[in-house]
């Protein structure tokens, strides 16, 4: 009757993947996945008459899109059902059918 392949959690079991056409994916911020940006914050003071400009420089992590971690049914190989006789007279009479000549006169005998 051959085999079919099957793509079935139950039958062939899971894996543990990260994909984004399988399991979507997400927005984060982190520095170790995405980068960094190093940003300038500026601001004028004015603590003496002619004023002073005060730069900070900082490092911030940048967002970006990341797969998503999720389980994905494993594909597998079965086998296809087959449309065979249940019992033993069935199962002679469907072989019965497919012999000719002095074979099919000899398992008519054994039928009978």
């Amino acid at each position: 009757c051959g085999t079919s392949v099957v793509q079935d959690a139950a039958v062939c079991g899971v894996s543990y993947v990260q994909d984004a056409a399988s399991c979507g994916s997400s927005t984060v911020k982190d520095a170790a996945k995405c980068g960094e940006d190093i940003t300038k914050s500026c601001k004028w003071s004015r603590r003496r008459s002619f004023g002073e400009l005060k730069c900070d420089f900082k490092k911030s992590a940048k967002s970006c899109t990341v797969a998503n971690k999720c389980n994905v049914a494993k594909k597998c190989p079965i086998a296809n059902e087959c449309d065979v006789a249940s019992t033993f007279s069935s199962c002679l009479g469907e072989v019965l059918g497919s012999v000719s000549g002095t074979g099919k006169e000899f398992l008519a005998i054994v039928r009978d």
